[in-house]
Parts: structure tokens; sequence; C-alpha cells
């Protein structure tokens, strides 16, 4: 095991800029290479184009013409092993049970920068399911 590892390729996505840029801003800090979206159908396009796809998607659950957890699960049937985590203000960790698939780590809007990176770090280093 060689100490060049590349650091973890993280999607985020969010239709609000001030979520995305304090997302990318806190999990940039830590190291990681983030890329934002503000719009879930063009980052399942980036998702379905990636020739190295994300290690971790983190994603809000009330976006639009899509939702988190739609997202999840189109990105999911590409990588089934794909690590998620979903972030939301409006609806809770119970509500999202009820989807037939399921985020490695439900976080409730609002968060602290702490509580993300030690999800992120979480989910990064759980196995794959």
């Amino acid at each position: 095991q060689s100490g060049h590892t590349e650091p973890a390729l993280i999607f985020t996505v969010d239709a609000e800029e001030m979520i995305t840029s304090g997302v990318e801003a806190i999990l940039a800090s830590e190291g990681y290479e983030v890329r934002v979206f503000q719009d879930p159908t063009l980052a399942l396009k980036a998702f379905t184009e990636a020739t190295r796809k994300p290690d971790l998607v983190v994603t809000d659950f009330v976006m639009g013409e899509m939702n988190g957890m739609e997202l999840i699960e189109k990105c999911k049937r590409q990588v089934p092993g794909l690590k998620t985590i979903l972030l939301s203000g409006t609806v809770t960790e119970n509500f999202v049970q009820s989807f037939p698939i399921q985020p490695h780590k439900f976080l409730a809007k609002p968060f602290q920068a702490e509580q993300l990176v030690s999800a992120v770090r979480m989910v990064l280093n759980s196995p794959s399911r």
C-alpha cells in the first residue's frame, strides 16, 4: 500500500447554492475532491458520463423534478455499491426508511461541519452494501 492514494471524489447535490458551497468548502478542507451540482438531472448526467464514478454522493432530498432518493436510486442502478448520504431539512429519517433503497447515512439540516465530516468519514470507511 503506497502512500499515494487519490482523494475520495464526492458529488454533492443541493438546489441551494449556499448549501453546496458550504459542503464543498467543508469537504475540500478535509482533502476530498468535490463536484457540486444544483440540479439533480445534471448530477445524474455527470454521474452517468463520468469515467471515474464518485466514491460518495451527498444529496438533498427536495430538489424540484427529482428528489434525492430518486437520484440515489438511479445512481445505484449504475453502481450498486455506491455510498450515499441524504441531507434534509424537510423530511425525517423515519420517512426515508419507507423507501426501497436506503442512503448509508441520513443527516438532518441544519448540521454542523463536524457532523458532516464525521458522516462522510464513517460512510467512506464502511463496507459497500
